[in-house]
């Protein structure tokens, strides 16, 4: 496996006004949901096709409002019509972001474990002494396996 992916450095105060700029950044969008995967499901989905017919349906409706159901809320649709389209961009920036940031964040850690790694045989194979032992014993847990019977438990014979 290739090693030292990626070479660079955060600062503690960096990541501070990194997660400061992020949290101002959210609070222009004080109207974000959560959903969750059957709430999700629920929803028409929107992508290319759909998001070009609402375009055209919004058109449609702020020119012709007259051919519009009583109990339309056009003003309501128009807004949401609005946001779909505002937001649109905010959400390709953003997943461009959130993808390199995941990106980088596995060739670091993919680095960082290489060398941990490196460091973990080192201590073992070099401590005749123990003087290792506390760290090596903190380390070695990322190993332990958890184990399983395998077939049926014997039964107690006193009871």
């Amino acid at each position: 496996m290739n090693t030292n992916l990626i070479s660079a450095t955060l600062s503690a105060s960096d990541r501070d006004k990194l997660l400061s700029g992020l949290e101002t950044l959210l609070k222009h969008l004080p109207f974000l949901h959560h959903l969750s995967p059957e709430q999700r499901k629920e929803l028409f989905p929107v992508g290319d096709k759909n998001a070009s017919f609402i375009r055209k349906a919004r058109e449609a409706a702020i020119a012709h409002p007259e051919v519009l159901p009583r109990s339309f809320d056009e003003k309501e649709f128009i807004r949401d019509a609005n946001l779909h389209e505002m937001l649109y961009a905010v959400a390709i920036a953003f997943r461009q972001a959130a993808s390199g940031i995941d990106d980088t964040l596995a060739m670091a850690g993919s680095d960082a474990y290489a060398g941990a790694l490196v460091v973990y045989r080192a201590l073992r194979h070099n401590d005749p002494t123990g003087a290792f032992a506390v760290a090596l014993d903190e380390m070695a847990t990322r190993f332990d396996r958890k184990t399983t019977p395998k077939g049926p438990t014997p039964k107690d014979p006193s009871k």
